[in-house]
């Protein structure tokens, strides 16, 4: 008997049955050297041995039900015999369990529900003493006081009054939802904090270049509205087609068939994502064009000259796309993310009504998450540092140190790509106006903020703060890929010989937490080196001007912010799980402190 190689994630096989020999159909959630996560059809997730996973069977199973009631091991009657003959394709011999619709399902619970004494009155209250008799009727036998036989018949009008209840207390796509009883529940103030985020985010943006720009950079100047239209320096200027051939530049290469494709994780509804993964290819590409346009004496450094059009352009496209994803949503009703499905237009509006928007193979989500907004963040660098180059012959030690940094960072996040489908990003979060306007335009226009602050604030910086500020940078960069790479290579074989030994703990869904390692020093070890780059990458501005520390605070406000979201998901995911995790790993990013 061979055993199968190269399983993927989402594929349907045959699996073992834990503690038995008998093999029922699951879907594969991730796929180790020696083990598989499965999740059956019953809707178990567990983890099976490889060698125990096939994509066919080469044998005829004998199994019949993956769990028998002590009930059902009883000898029948002549009676019971007889019924048995009519058993449901699930308890078939030499079957798995096949997948149920909705209303066998309910059958099967009623049956159960029916057969347990403790909970048979109050079913039968909801059911009327005389039905009319139809062409398909389920029978149930039940046990009272150990001496009386009492026959109940569940006519197919009861199991659709039973299936709609069902749908009323899980809340499925055909009932209204409520953001009172979803398991999110409305956040940042719900609709009427939104609204407010959705007119300040973007007012702030603007301010960031009004209260610094070539005139000064600070908030107590009087600031100089630019003209609304204008060639350069206008709210609608060359700059909007800067924008719009980026995006389209962008969009090409990622339809091209270059770059790998995989799977992202498991949705909640079963279905698995194909993902090409080629934004390291794009950020190649887009260095090579930079370097073009360079050779052949493009003015690049109109970028600098026409930012408050640009920083126009990415607020009126972030709009734009989430209105466009917000009406794919209300057509397809499908995919809807769980947290922007309230109800309320404002609050799904923002915080995105549908998990995954796509046309055919573009994937919004995926496509602004990582390509125009983090690309576009080292091409303003590079074209602020030409702008510093054109103002005085030379591009600083500062602005170099800044440009370097940040470029290793983008490239870190693209070169390891696939670790994004399991963010919190793209597996919890709608893709909305947050999102879309998070990545569209607050990334390449908040996080550019030192690059545009030397332009017009040179500072001089030693040999040994260089040396300084590198070191603290390699920390940072340490910590940050270190922790990262750990938990990637965990989520990808739990089981290899470095996790071997490491303490782990087993959660209700059949996954485990490290609690060795970066993240048995803290539950975010990830964030500590986020936090520490971002410092690291400010210093070299100085500390004349508080202005360009605007993104170091932010995003510690930020990540702290998302850790406690990252709790309360954990929390509902793993229960007590996560609980024991937290008491043996008492601090969430900085140890002995916070």
């Amino acid at each position: 008997m061979q055993v199968e190689k190269s399983l993927a994630v989402g594929e349907t096989v045959w699996a073992m049955w834990p503690g038995s020999r008998k093999y029922y159909e699951a879907t594969i959630l991730n796929v180790g050297k020696t083990k598989v996560e499965v999740n059956f059809k019953e809707n178990y997730k567990t983890e099976v041995a490889l060698k125990n996973v096939y994509r066919q069977l080469p044998f005829r199973s004998r199994s019949t039900s993956p769990a028998r009631s002590p009930a059902r091991r009883r000898s029948r009657s002549p009676g019971r015999r007889s019924r048995s003959r009519s058993r449901s394709p699930a308890r078939s011999r030499g079957r798995p369990p096949a997948q149920k619709t909705s209303e066998e399902s309910l059958v099967a619970k009623v049956k159960q529900e029916i057969a347990t004494p403790s909970r048979r009155s109050s079913r039968r209250s909801r059911m009327p003493e005389k039905t009319v008799e139809e062409s398909s009727t389920l029978t149930a036998t039940v046990t009272k006081d150990s001496a009386t036989v009492t026959t109940t018949r569940v006519t197919r009008s009861v199991t659709k009054k039973l299936i709609a209840e069902e749908k009323e207390a899980f809340h499925t796509p055909e009932v209204k939802p409520n953001p009172m009883n979803s398991s999110h529940g409305y956040e940042f103030g719900g609709p009427v904090g939104v609204c407010l985020m959705m007119i300040g985010l973007p007012a702030m943006v603007i301010a960031s270049y009004l209260f610094c720009n070539k005139d000064g950079c600070s908030i107590h100047q009087r600031p100089s509205i630019p003209q609304v239209w204008s060639f350069t320096g206008g709210f609608f200027d060359i700059g909007h087609l800067i924008v719009l051939g980026w995006i389209i530049f962008q969009a090409i290469i990622y339809m091209l068939p270059i770059g790998k494709v995989i799977k992202g994780r498991v949705l909640a509804d079963g279905t698995c994502l194909d993902y090409r993964t080629n934004g390291f290819i794009a950020l190649i590409l887009s260095a090579v064009g930079f370097a073009v346009c360079l050779y052949f004496k493009v003015q690049v450094s109109m970028v600098y000259d026409t930012f408050i059009g640009i920083i126009t352009a990415t607020i009126l496209w972030s709009i734009i796309v989430a209105v466009i994803v917000y009406i794919m949503a209300c057509q397809q009703k499908r995919g809807l993310a769980p947290g922007g499905n309230t109800g309320n237009v404002i609050y799904d509006f923002f915080m995105g009504h549908q998990l995954n928007p796509r046309l055919g193979k573009f994937d919004f989500k995926f496509f602004f998450e990582v390509r125009p907004g983090l690309i576009g963040w080292v091409m303003i660098n590079f074209c602020m540092a030409a702008k510093e180059f054109n103002k005085r012959g030379e591009v600083s030690p500062a602005m170099m140190l800044v440009c370097i940094f940040q470029l290793i960072y983008v490239a870190d996040c693209l070169f390891y790509e696939s670790s994004i489908l399991s963010t919190m990003d793209i597996i919890d979060e709608g893709f909305g106006f947050m999102l879309a306007f998070g990545d569209i335009s607050w990334v390449p226009i908040m996080y550019s903020i030192q690059a545009r602050y030397l332009v017009d604030n040179p500072v001089m910086i030693t040999n040994l703060t260089i040396a300084a500020i590198v070191t603290l940078f390699v920390i940072g960069y340490g910590i940050f890929r270190g922790a990262n790479s750990q938990k990637d290579r965990f989520r990808t074989d739990p089981d290899s010989e470095e996790f071997r030994d490491e303490e782990t703990i087993l959660t209700p869904t059949g996954k485990r937490l490290l609690v060795s390692g970066w993240w048995g020093l803290v539950r975010h070890p990830n964030y500590l080196g986020d936090i520490i780059m971002a410092i690291a990458w400010s210093i070299p501005c100085g500390f004349s001007n508080p202005f360009p520390f605007f993104y170091p605070v932010y995003l510690t406000i930020l990540l702290v912010h998302r850790e406690f979201r990252d709790e309360a998901n954990s929390r509902r995911k793993y229960g007590a799980s996560w609980d024991e995790y937290c008491r043996r790993v008492p601090y969430r990013i900085l140890p002995k402190i916070f």
